[in-house]
């Protein structure tokens, strides 16, 4: 035997073109992911790339002596730190891209005295920090390139003096050196990307700072790097076609879900209060109830007609059997339960009015 669950389902919902609904939503919903998900990853890669150098170079200017007949020593060597008067200090920066740039740039020159433990680098006892060389700043540039080049003469006596009474005066073993840093800074942007390109860079000299009067060594940096400046965006003629997917996949889901849902609303409010009724005995009683074809025959004088629908249930938890139920016709429905030759039976009618049904655990009992 069918439920009445199965049965009735069946009839309230017919619909001659949800079938066709659904298939069109999900024809419509699988178009949209693919266009969407091509649009996603079909983009263009933008590239810009760029290259910088720099170094910095250095010659040794000594004090007038007896020994050295040339004033000035090149990099590279060893010096006695007593006859150092200056450092004379030469640093240079270039960038190159390609492609052509607006940009603006600036740098600066700055000196950096530390003194450390003896042997210990990381306990710094001293640091202090002062600008050699002005912030200098050109702006408004286009092209592909730029360079930059300073001289700058270091007094290396001042600086190893203060160094030795600061030695002198605590008592202290200490290893101290001067670094001095030529600080440049780059912002570029172009007209096909949506971010700016900035680049911070240093070119540094390092000068130890020493009462010996020998194996004084210079370290300079020598900057070679390339970068990229790249960005993705979407390349909207190449993409027309799966835009247009997306937005007519998205178009067509929605107005059919629209549709579906003024469909079953129209539906809902077109039922009967017979309908009504019916289906909520059905929601709430589905596994008390059997649809059959015909009821039990049993004699009119041993039929006791319910007035509602909770007293059919009343019944049943007494007699304990399933209620069974009969499609009189379109708008009327029969309820009955049959025990050895008695019946008990409910009949819902449009007329009849609709009857709030109590809670219960009702449901639960078979």
């Amino acid at each position: 035997m069918k439920t009445l669950v199965e049965e009735h389902i069946k009839k309230s919902n017919k619909d001659s073109h949800f079938i066709a609904r659904v298939v069109i939503m999900a024809v419509s919903a699988v178009v949209f992911a693919y266009a969407f998900a091509c649009l996603v990853l079909n983009m263009d890669v933008r590239r810009v790339g760029y290259h910088e150098s720099g170094r910095a170079d250095y010659e040794v200017c000594l004090i007038p002596n007896s020994y050295f007949s040339d004033t000035c020593q090149l990099a590279g060597k060893q010096y006695v730190a007593s006859l150092i008067d200056n450092v004379k200090s030469s640093f240079e920066y270039s960038w190159r891209a390609d492609e052509t740039l607006q940009y603006d740039y600036n740098y600066d020159i700055t000196a950096r005295l530390v003194a450390t433990e003896s042997g210990q680098s990381s306990k710094v006892l001293y640091e202090n920090e002062e600008v050699i060389l002005p912030t200098k700043t050109v702006a408004e540039q286009t092209g592909q390139s730029l360079s930059v080049r300073e001289n700058v003469a270091i007094d290396y006596s001042k600086y190893n003096d203060l160094i030795t009474a600061f030695r002198s005066d605590y008592g202290l073993t200490i290893d101290s050196y001067m670094v001095v840093t030529m600080n440049i800074k780059v912002h570029a942007t172009h007209s096909d990307f949506s971010a700016p390109l900035d680049v911070d860079e240093k070119v540094a000299l390092k000068i130890p700072l020493s009462e010996r009067t020998i194996n004084v060594e210079m370290q300079s940096d020598q900057l070679t790097n390339s970068g990229v400046m790249e960005e993705t965006a979407p390349n909207l003629a190449k993409n027309l076609i799966y835009i247009a997917l997306a937005v007519v996949g998205l178009a067509v889901f929605v107005l059919d879900l629209i549709a579906s849902m003024i469909i079953l609303i129209r539906r809902e409010s077109r039922r009967t209060v017979y309908e009504k009724e019916l289906r909520a005995i059905i929601h709430e009683y589905s596994q008390l109830i059997v649809e059959v074809e015909h009821v039990p025959e049993v004699s009119r004088s041993k039929v006791i007609e319910v007035k509602s629908f909770d007293e059919l249930l009343d019944a049943r938890d007494t007699i304990q059997q399933p209620i069974l139920h009969l499609t009189v016709s379109e708008n009327r429905s029969m309820f009955i339960i049959e025990d050895q030759g008695m019946a008990y039976s409910y009949t819902l009618t449009d007329k009849k009015p609709t009857i709030k049904r109590k809670k219960s655990n009702k449901k639960a009992k078979k």
